[in-house]
């Protein structure tokens, strides 16, 4: 056995392409003689043992005519043809390549996926806290409110009643003494109504300052409110920005690798990167709308609304946490000292009488 030309094994009767070698014929010879350098017709091997062909052998690229077009290579007695998946291995190999990047894409998305939804669970928490803290601070300011009105409420009727007990004592003690239609009742109903006054005026005056101030709280308390909301639409982007570049990043690596295996097809980045950012602003935006609505029903209660709490506190006998400070005693003059006191007299003749002296 041995090594004939373009690497095929001649093996004895059997010459390369078919034919049998004669005696004189060497390999040099036989190519001359198939390619028609030669004059001399080499012998074909024909197992049935009819003639050999008549038909032209075909030409060898290089061997007789370095101008002739481009066939097939020849190697051994097969041709083949250019495999347009032989530098990945073939087109197992090729597709085995696609189907790892295609895996590798996906584990991408599921990655921005699950980031998504991992601060989307963290966002669900904080709305949640978010809303009961501004419910709670409105409540806070609803009573402070309510504590007001019932404040004022108990306070007149309290400023109320010391100046007709007074009024109605210093009476009885004047007709006691036969002085009931003396100039010391209108004196004394006087005194009261100025000390009645003065009273109601101070419980106003408190009203009004913490009317105020619960005013200013309700509007750092709406500030607030919508701070907090602007700041969960800044987080949330803020969110979406960083999985989305993150991906970015990343698909952007995978496509330089797709690129270095030469791969045909390529990965659209820009495409993709708003694909994921659409689902993360989906996900994320799942509880919006309990955002919404929990704020949106969180208002201050009207101050009509706080007169009738405060109105049904005090019928049921409710106190109001922090009384007005003023003073429902009896006036300086009827005290018999302080700057008010005077020289009134308590017991004088009654006026019909003094008509007839």
């Amino acid at each position: 056995m041995g090594s004939g030309l373009f690497g095929t094994n001649i093996r004895a009767g059997h010459g390369f392409f078919g034919f049998d070698p004669t005696p004189g014929y060497s390999a040099t010879n036989a190519v001359k003689s198939f390619t028609g350098s030669s004059q001399s017709s080499p012998k074909f091997s024909d197992p049935t043992g009819t003639a050999p062909s008549s038909q032209p052998a075909p030409t060898v690229r290089g061997v007789s005519d370095p101008n002739a077009p481009s066939q097939p290579q020849v190697q051994g007695l097969s041709v083949t043809q250019n495999d347009p998946y032989a530098q990945w291995g073939g087109q197992s190999g090729y597709n085995n390549l696609v189907s790892g990047y295609d895996t590798q894409k996906q584990n991408i998305y599921g990655t921005s996926r699950e980031s998504a939804q991992n601060a989307a669970m963290g966002r669900k928490s904080s709305i949640l806290d978010f809303v009961d803290m501004l419910r709670s601070g409105q409540q806070g300011l609803d009573e402070r409110g309510v504590q007001n009105e019932l404040n004022l409420r108990q306070s007149r009727g309290s400023i109320l009643d010391m100046v007709g007990r007074g009024i109605r004592s210093a009476g009885t003690m004047l007709s006691n003494r036969n002085a009931g239609d003396s100039s010391a009742t209108e004196q004394i109903a006087r005194a009261y109504g100025d000390q009645g006054r003065r009273q109601l005026a101070t419980a106003g005056n408190q009203y009004e300052i913490e009317n105020r101030n619960i005013g200013l709280d309700q509007d750092a308390f709406n500030q607030q409110r919508a701070t907090g909301l602007r700041k969960f639409d800044e987080s949330s982007m803020q969110t979406v920005n960083g999985i989305v570049a993150d991906a970015r990043n990343r698909l952007a690596q995978l496509d330089a690798a797709m690129m270095e295996a030469d791969l045909p097809s390529r990965i659209d980045i820009e495409r993709e990167k708003e694909a994921i950012k659409a689902e993360a602003i989906g996900i994320l935006g799942q509880f919006d709308q309990q955002l919404s609505q929990g704020v949106a029903g969180i208002n201050p209660t009207s101050t009509e609304d706080r007169r009738r709490t405060a109105a049904d506190l005090a019928t049921r006998g409710v106190a109001a946490a922090n009384p007005f400070d003023f003073t429902t005693e009896a006036p300086a003059m009827f005290q018999g000292s302080g700057g008010f006191s005077s020289g009134l007299p308590l017991f004088t003749l009654n006026r019909s009488r003094r008509q007839e002296v």
